[in-house]
């Protein structure tokens, strides 16, 4: 038996309604582990259907853990068809997905929509940090205050590290793996996914006693020269740290992380290697994913016509082809960013 509920902020609003899944038992579904809970991602504004997808094969290239794994699927809803959908996982703490300790380990999200019921702005960069897990509503008022004073504690305990005159030349890296970080920045700077700026959907997670670590990744239909307009892949060189407005508390957060050099040596050695060793990867991956998709996208279109056509642009295989060319050419620009380093 399966619950299914609607899910999602501004994608919440569009015609074609992204879905959570509810089982009422763990199962395997499509060979992914057993989980109770799952993803519809709809991609309606996102005219190549796989957007989504192809960020997470960046996290897969670059090894960033616990990045989702995707699965395109028709889906059918009370007899009438509704799409082509990303049946992908949902983010949450567990064996099978960010394996952390159930009590003391801590999954948060940084969004300004700040809309969960454990919640804090942060003491040093007035960031929105919302409480993923521990569910604290599963303990009592007494224990749910102090889990959450301790939460609060340690990240305020991050911040201030980061914060300080003696960045970075102190103990802040005890406290955040830089790996992951760098890993996170370089996906998001090659899809160009503005939304760390505000922040938006952008998860950290620690074990007990352990350092933060960056990701899962999620959320990028905002990415690659989103305009807001249903057009995508505008320019590929603008920078991805914008401070888009003075509420913009995800650009000075992140952004200071680039002040240590040693940030920046393995950010370009990370690039590098991923630049000589995956980018090709990455690039046949797309080939594949559209292949799979071929007739999906074609019936998903007749029902929704949600991917316009750009101009010059009339043919899915010709949005696919206007990914690949803007993805290299977000990737020369990023080797003229860290030659600047």
């Amino acid at each position: 038996k399966t619950r299914i509920r609607g899910r999602g902020n501004s994608t919440w609003g569009l015609p074609k309604k992204p879905f959570r899944l509810k089982l009422d038992e763990d199962a395997a579904i499509l060979g992914l582990a057993e989980e109770k809970d799952w993803i519809l991602l709809a991609n309606y504004i996102d005219p190549t259907l796989m957007l989504n997808a192809v960020a997470f094969k960046i996290g897969e290239l670059l090894e960033l853990k616990y990045t989702n794994h995707v699965i395109p699927v028709d889906v059918t809803l009370n007899g009438k068809y509704i799409g082509n959908y990303m049946f992908t996982e949902q983010i949450e703490r567990s064996k099978s997905r960010v394996n952390i300790h159930k009590k003391m380990g801590v999954l948060l999200e940084l969004d300004i929509n700040y809309d969960e019921d454990y919640q804090f702005i942060s003491n040093n960069y007035g960031l929105p940090v919302m409480i993923k897990d521990p569910d604290l509503s599963d303990y009592d008022q007494a224990e749910s205050d102090v889990l959450l004073q301790k939460i609060k504690d340690d990240f305020h305990k991050l911040e201030s590290e980061i914060a300080s005159s003696s960045f970075p030349n102190n103990n802040y890296k005890d406290l955040i793996d830089i790996e992951s970080l760098v890993k996170y920045l370089i996906i998001y700077n090659l899809t160009q996914n503005m939304e760390i700026n505000h922040p938006k959907s952008t998860y950290m997670y620690k074990d007990e006693q352990g350092k933060y670590f960056m990701g899962p990744i999620w959320d990028f239909d905002w990415g690659f020269d989103y305009e807001g307009t249903f057009r995508h892949f505008g320019s590929y060189n603008k920078p991805l740290f914008r401070n888009l407005s003075s509420a913009s508390k995800g650009y000075t957060f992140f952004t200071r992380f680039i002040e240590d050099p040693e940030i920046k040596e393995l950010y370009k050695v990370t690039w590098e290697k991923f630049r000589t060793e995956k980018m090709d990867s990455l690039l046949e991956y797309i080939d594949f994913y559209a292949d799979k998709i071929t007739n999906s996208q074609k019936k998903d279109y007749q029902t929704w016509k949600s991917a316009p056509n750009y101009p010059g642009v009339t043919t899915y295989s010709n949005k696919v082809l206007q990914l690949k060319s803007w993805l290299e050419g977000r990737a020369y620009y990023i080797d003229s960013y860290v030659k600047g380093f």
